[in-house]
């Protein structure tokens, strides 16, 4: 049951893409596009990255085109059946700039536990990510904090939790 959640956990982080950085630069508009997940979990090591594109289809006309990728890449390594250190960080690429700013490029560390409360394990987690690579004409941070809860929500795949 252990791999199970970690995967349930592992994924629902995954799911966890920033789309509100999309949204200040291209509010008012309707976007879609494919996604690709591909992990690997091994005993002590888990990685992969989930690849999404938009492309927008609908909205505001006098509101930028979108045409962009988000990248999230992730590396845990785990120290105990409980405990994990590494980071998922969101890589973000603007195809309508040109080559020099097209780049958001963080780069992190993080430390995540997952505690049980009643039946229900919830993972918590803290990631630190600094910003190697970033456009020039964008006004972005230098560093961001990610801190995470993650609930494992009881489902017909669970029904040991109810």
């Amino acid at each position: 049951m252990r791999k199970v959640i970690r995967l349930t956990s592992l994924l629902k982080k995954v799911k966890n893409i920033r789309q509100y950085e999309f949204s200040g630069r291209t509010g008012g508009k309707y976007s879609a596009g494919p996604s690709a997940l591909a992990v690997y979990m091994g005993e002590t090591f888990k990685g992969g990255a989930l690849v999404q594109h938009y492309w927008d289809f609908a909205g505001d006309s006098d509101r930028n085109d979108i045409n962009m990728s988000n990248i999230q890449y992730l590396y845990y390594w785990s120290l105990d059946d409980v405990t994990s250190i590494g980071a998922g960080p969101n890589i973000l690429i603007n195809w309508d700039q040109n080559s020099d700013n097209r780049y958001t490029v963080p780069v992190g560390f993080g430390i995540n536990r997952t505690f049980q409360f009643g039946k229900v394990p919830v993972r918590l987690g803290l990631e630190y990510f600094k910003t190697v690579v970033s456009p020039d004409d964008v006004v972005a941070s230098d560093w961001s904090v990610r801190f995470y809860i993650i609930p494992a929500v009881p489902s017909a795949l669970f029904s040991w939790m109810q």
